[in-house]
């Protein structure tokens, strides 16, 4: 078969999509004689123009790998964001998409178009009706509601309406939809209740993220904290609609009453986002410390840690990058309902503990959790590797395929 997986407009030199895209692509290269598999990716003109050796190193990696990487010119338009388009915008994305898209899907005889998030699949929904291709929607998030929380749209609006209507017709005309939890399949649901849901959660290279014991030891002697100190930690932006410093804040503070020596890690270039937090929450230097570091050094920074943490401040389904890589550094998770994907993860699992409040978090709960610290560590390491490594998630999506021509 024939296999192009779609992207728009995102950078595919981020970390997200170099380890949810390109290095799953790689994988399923490496591991798939049977398909030949594309990127027809869309991407600015003007991050083609400035940024074309980044766009070709990863088109030599993809190539190493079997893959072949198309990047198609898109034209920017001042103030308009074409990823997240209003509704007068919306017809923009469909002009630059499918022309395109139905050149590339006639000339590489493509059978099955796999699309990442809700843009580009507008497209692939037409030529799934005019050339008879598969089509498999990937929406990674919530995005009518997930838009409406970082203030985009309001949930009233015409815009909202607009991208919801055309998410339940991707859901009911999709031959699969990829679901990251099961919290997915319940909220698309109910948008499209004959929907085809297929479970593949998020990807982590647990080559990369693997407890560092040697930088760990060195990391907790430096700041003077001994291997008994429960660190627990946060990795991620900060200051964000979906990552707000408060709560960690909030959670400290609560910590005071735990009984245990302990410490909290923020792992994050958002180092004045986190100051403001402190400052408001009048929080000491020997109950926290703050890390600002890049993708590549993340790894050992969560070796020093022993609890990973995340409280989202509304609900959203997402599972989160953040999870599975804690998981694959040996870290158990605290987080709370409205992270729903994770707290499923958890509860399924027994990684760690859910909370409704940070405020109000199960202190005793914690202290069992300190107790049984290496056993929990041994237990998400496994989970990550045989549930969410990158060769396993490439294997479930080469899966997925035979599925759609068996």
């Amino acid at each position: 078969m024939n296999i192009a997986y779609l992207v728009w407009l995102e950078n595919l030199n981020s970390p997200i999509l170099t380890g949810q895209v390109v290095e799953v692509l790689e994988e399923m290269g490496k591991a798939s004689s049977r398909h030949n598999l594309y990127l027809f990716a869309f991407q600015p003109l003007h991050r083609i123009i400035f940024r074309r050796a980044n766009l070709a190193e990863v088109r030599r990696r993809l190539r190493a790998s079997g893959v072949e990487a198309t990047i198609i010119p898109c034209l920017a338009i001042p103030h308009i964001d074409l990823f997240r388009a209003r509704w007068f915008m919306m017809p923009l994305i469909l002009l630059q998409s499918l022309p395109a898209l139905l050149v590339l899907t006639l000339l590489k005889r493509i059978d099955i178009l796999h699309c990442r998030s809700y843009p580009v699949t507008w497209a692939a929904m037409i030529l799934r009706r005019l050339l008879r291709v598969r089509m498999v929607f990937d929406p990674r998030s919530d995005f009518p509601e997930e838009n409406v929380t970082a203030g985009k749209w309001s949930a009233d609006s015409l815009t909202q309406r607009a991208w919801k209507r055309l998410e339940r017709r991707l859901l009911q005309e999709a031959d699969a939809t990829v679901a990251i939890t099961n919290s997915y399949v319940d909220h698309f649901g109910k948008a499209a209740p004959e929907a085809r849901f297929y479970l593949v959660p998020n990807n982590v290279d647990t080559e990369r993220f693997r407890r560092d014991v040697a930088f760990r030891n060195s990391f907790r002697q430096t700041h003077g904290l001994g291997e008994d100190t429960l660190i627990f930690c946060y990795n991620g932006s900060m200051g964000s609609h979906w990552h707000n410093p408060g709560p960690y804040a909030n959670f400290i503070v609560r910590l005071r009453e735990l009984g245990l020596a302990h410490w909290f890690l923020f792992i994050t270039p958002d180092t004045e986002a986190v100051a403001r937090a402190i400052k408001e929450h009048d929080l000491g230097p020997e109950e926290y410390g703050v890390v600002g570091c890049s993708f590549d050094e993340v790894p050992k920074y969560l070796s020093a840690a022993d609890v990973g943490t995340m409280f989202m401040p509304a609900p959203k389904i997402a599972l989160g990058i953040k999870t599975v890589e804690y998981l694959a550094a040996g870290l158990p998770l605290i987080v709370n309902r409205k992270a729903a994907g994770a707290a499923e993860i958890v509860t399924r699992h027994g990684v760690g503990l859910v909370v409704d409040n940070e405020r109000t978090a199960d202190l005793d709960a914690i202290r069992e959790m300190a107790g049984r610290k290496k056993e929990m560590s041994y237990t998400c390491r496994q989970l990550a590797e045989t549930r969410f490594s990158t060769a396993t998630i490439a294997e479930k999506y080469l899966q997925l395929y035979d599925s759609l021509t068996s």
